[in-house]
This record gives structure tokens, C-alpha cells and sequence, in this order.
């Protein structure tokens, strides 16, 4: 089911017309990606558990997971009147409020339509972090080391019910 939710959510994603500017969306986290794949947005769920049995052989399953957005840094910021702009924040932060918007609409995602294969389990919820939950940062995923990200990170959960009867 992680993999079903996780491609969801990248489909979306992608259907949304403001993250156009988004070179690649990725499922999983890429340790080294190329760098012509910024601006990169990585969708990854590291977390599992069942959270409680229910009547009739139903069990639920919880899923937490984050999308990473990440663009990478100029060499020089534009610096105007003493203050400088680093671009790629400003970017970061654009296209974290889309994903907010674009993954925030149940409609949109229409993952209560969101079942595994073989039919057993179903998506019961799904919520996006409030403003409170996201986080921001520098990183360097560059092999050499010598060029550096921006990047956000949204995390989100989803509820199943997997009939076990």
C-alpha cells in the first residue's frame, strides 16, 4: 500500500499545473541526484505501524511520510540596496504553499477512491502538516560536496483499513 500512496501522490503532483517548475518527481529519497533534476520533489514513507484492530477482522494501518522539495542555490544571490535574495529559498517556500494547496484538497487527490491491488485495504484519511510541521534547510547532496539545497519538507499521514477476515 505505501508504494500505491506514495505514486498517488506524485501523480497529483505532477497534474497540478503551478509545480511545473518542478524538474522530477521522485519516489524515495535519490542520495546523489544529477543536478539537472532540480527542482526535485521526493516523496518517501519511512514509517508504518498498525495503530488498532477493529470489529469484523478489520485492522488499521497507519502511513507517515514527507514530501521533500529541494532547489539548489546560485553561486551569487542577487544583492540590491545591501540585501541579499537567495532565490532558491524563495523557490522552496512557493512550492511548498502549492503542495499544501494541491495535496490539501481531498477532491483533488481522490484517495478515498485508493485501494491495494488486491482490494483489501483502503485509504480511510489523509492530512497534509499544518504551517507548524513544515521545515526548511540547507543540504548538500552533491557528490563533491561543493554545491548545496534548499529545500522544505511537508509531512503528511494516511489511516487504512485492511480487511483481515
Amino acid at each position: 500500500m505505501k508504494a500505491t500512496i506514495e505514486a498517488k501522490l506524485v501523480t497529483a503532483m505532477k497534474a497540478d499545473s503551478d509545480l511545473d517548475g518542478i524538474a522530477v518527481f521522485c519516489r524515495g529519497l535519490y542520495i546523489y541526484p544529477p543536478r539537472n533534476w532540480y527542482p526535485l520533489a521526493e516523496v518517501f514513507i519511512p514509517d508504518e505501524s498498525q495503530t488498532s484492530r477493529g470489529t469484523g477482522g478489520f485492522v488499521y494501518n497507519e502511513f507517515v511520510g514527507f514530501i521533500q522539495v529541494s532547489v539548489r542555490i546560485p553561486d551569487k544571490p542577487a544583492v540590491t540596496d545591501r540585501e541579499a535574495v537567495v532565490s532558491s529559498y524563495t523557490s522552496v517556500q512557493s512550492y511548498v504553499s502549492e503542495i499544501l494547496l494541491a495535496l490539501g484538497t481531498p477532491a483533488l487527490l481522490d484517495l478515498d477512491t485508493l485501494t491495494r491491488a488486491d482490494g483489501l485495504e483502503v485509504v480511510m484519511s489523509f492530512e497534509m502538516a499544518d504551517q507548524d510541521s513544515i521545515s526548511y534547510g540547507i543540504e548538500s547532496r552533491d557528490r563533491l560536496g561543493d554545491n548545496f539545497n534548499n529545500f522544505g519538507i511537508v509531512p503528511f499521514r494516511v489511516e487504512t483499513r485492511e480487511d483481515r477476515s
